[in-house]
């Protein structure tokens, strides 16, 4: 492997003492202040200290680039990288931003074992009613649809940015009963919306009064810790309310009791006293922050309704989230959820990692997980779903189109259950309902429909961006149930879903198999259900064999039922 030094980046006001950084695949780079918006990949991060990141990947051979723009900012960078087969050059430019619009020349480089050079041109339309671009995400495949796929990620980002502005007033029945329900104490410097959420304003956090794991370690450092330390211990005093006295407010319970964390973190709350303000080395941070209390952090369906709550406050609230900081208020690991929220959102920290405490302008407390709509089975439908699926897939720069319609080339993808380490609980990383005959299954399946497009992924092996990639425009996901299957959010509607069943379903797994099912009534798909009732095909160590014959008729049933649903 040859060894390419990085040319010189330069720039006003820029730091001779950072130095550009080779990287290995894989590997993760931090060399600038923590605010600095980033777009992370499976192959490097770049963050530097002016608002510019760049990323690529060779496995997808997919050029990502993403720039949060500023007027009148120039940005010029000349930078040589190397990968794992030989020597690369990326050339890139950044032209003057426009009012209107802007271009951005690509010229890519590539040198391999076939050699080949292609040049991208895109041109991207500016919002006509944004005088800034707050936060844009380019995908640039190497095809001639790029100019199509980068259009189309531009409309859809003015779609989202709209949703969050001021203008857009949502006659959501839920967002209805949430004003209907608002209270307002202390002069208003805090309200509570439909005793499930609270907004605060000038509230102190003072990190001492805290105690507990301090949260983000890797999962293997921290094997049999109890869950109990991560639930952090607060001591009276943890924030300090704008009050002459702290507001008696009553939050909603959850299944007859009042669950959550904004009953403790009102209870030890403090009203203000004359010198508040005054507390030496308080640091001030102006933008809206978002305190999170994480419950089952390692399940992909509830970390997701954490982000969903979060994700429907700032529509609610009309806060962009890219300027918005998200605190975490628990001490768990690191989780395979955690790289989602440094995507999705300006700022992430752990409150353990403060070092003093922080008068924060404007906070909220996120709602109770429960409380999400994700979890209401009995709603006919569900607040700005498909803008939670584009919010997703454009801050990840993934163009998630709608469904094709119904033809002899859909796509499937086999969710696979694998043994993998998901929290310090289970230290051995077993798990069950998996499939015994995975590639039995996937042979017999593509025999039967050659013209498919059918793979099979172990979502929980892969970062986050290649699972998006995988299901972004999938038309199928088959799967035993578990939370891989809640990457259904981010298919096309109208989209078909198989989910499979061990023999033995434990008591705790009864009701939350109707998830899939609801939240495919929500985004109209097609769904069907299978259960092995033969006792012998449930093996050791958490497996099923699945026979083949029954995976065909099941997809028999499913084409059948897309294909008539679309002719109806």
């Amino acid at each position: 492997m040859m060894d390419v030094d990085l040319a010189p980046i330069t720039w006003p006001g820029w730091n001779q003492d950072h130095h550009p950084v080779v990287m290995e695949i894989g590997e993760e780079l931090d060399c600038g202040p923590s605010d600095v918006p980033r777009l992370r990949s499976n192959f490097m991060e770049y963050k530097f200290d002016i608002p510019f990141v760049m990323s690529i990947t060779n496995r997808s051979k997919v050029f990502n680039y993403k720039q949060v723009l500023y007027e009148n900012n120039k940005i010029e960078c000349f930078v040589k990288m190397r990968r794992n087969s030989a020597g690369r050059l990326m050339l890139c430019s950044f032209a003057y931003i426009f009012s209107v619009s802007y271009v951005v020349w690509l010229l890519f480089t590539f040198i391999s074992p076939v050699q080949y050079s292609q040049k991208l041109t895109v041109e991207l339309e500016m919002p006509a009613n944004q005088d800034r671009l707050d936060d844009l995400a380019l995908l640039a495949r190497q095809n001639q649809r790029t100019p199509t796929v980068a259009k189309h990620l531009s409309e859809r980002t003015e779609q989202l940015l709209q949703i969050f502005g001021e203008n857009n007033e949502s006659n959501e029945p839920m967002f209805e009963n949430w004003k209907s329900r608002a209270a307002e104490f202390c002069d208003g410097k805090f309200v509570g919306y439909a005793n499930r959420f609270v907004q605060t304003f000038d509230i102190i956090v003072d990190p001492n009064k805290l105690s507990g794991a301090s949260g983000g370690e890797k999962t293997a450092k921290v094997l049999k810790q109890s869950e109990i330390k991560e639930f952090l211990s607060v001591k009276t005093g943890v924030f300090t309310l704008d009050c002459e006295r702290v507001p008696k407010y009553k939050f909603d319970i959850y299944l007859g009791v009042t669950r959550g964390h904004m009953p403790a973190m009102l209870r030890y709350s403090v009203p203000r006293d004359k010198g508040y303000r005054r507390v030496p080395g308080l640091e001030e941070d102006e933008n809206m922050t978002v305190v999170v209390v994480r419950y089952d952090y390692a399940n992909l369906f509830h970390a997701l309704n954490d982000v969903f709550n979060v994700f429907l406050l700032h529509i609610f609230l009309h806060k962009q989230p890219d300027k918005t900081n998200i605190l975490i208020m628990d001490g768990h690991p690191e989780g395979h959820v955690d790289p989602v929220w440094k995507q999705l959102f300006k700022n992430v920290t752990r409150v353990r990692h403060l070092s003093k405490p922080v008068l924060y302008k404007n906070m909220v407390w996120n709602m109770f997980e429960k409380w999400c709509p994700l979890n209401d089975h009995n709603l006919q439908h569900v607040p700005h779903l498909d803008d939670f699926r584009n919010f997703v897939l454009s801050s990840y720069g993934i163009d998630g189109k709608p469904r094709a319609e119904c033809s002899n080339k859909m796509s499937v993808l086999f969710v696979w259950r694998r043994n993998y380490l998901a929290h310090p609980r289970n230290p051995t990383g077993k798990i069950d309902r998996k499939i015994k005959n995975e590639d039995e299954i996937l042979a017999v399946t593509r025999r039967k429909y050659p013209e498919f497009n059918i793979t099979g992924a172990d979502l929980a092996s892969l970062d986050f961006r290649a699972q998006l990639e995988l299901v972004a425009n999938i038309d199928i996901i088959v799967g035993m149930h578990g939370a891989g299957l809640s990457h259904m959010l981010f298919m096309p509607y109208n989209g078909g879903l198989i989910e499979l069943m061990q023999y033995h379903i434990p008591v705790r797994d009864i009701k939350p198999r109707l998830v899939f099912k609801t939240i495919g009534r929500w985004k109209n798909f097609s769904f069907l259900h299978w259960q092995n009732k033969d006792k012998g095909h449930d093996l050791e160590n958490g497996y099923t064999y699945v026979p083949p014959g029954v995976i065909l008729e099941l997809m028999d049933q499913i084409v059948d039922l897309m294909c008539n649903q679309e002719q109806s």
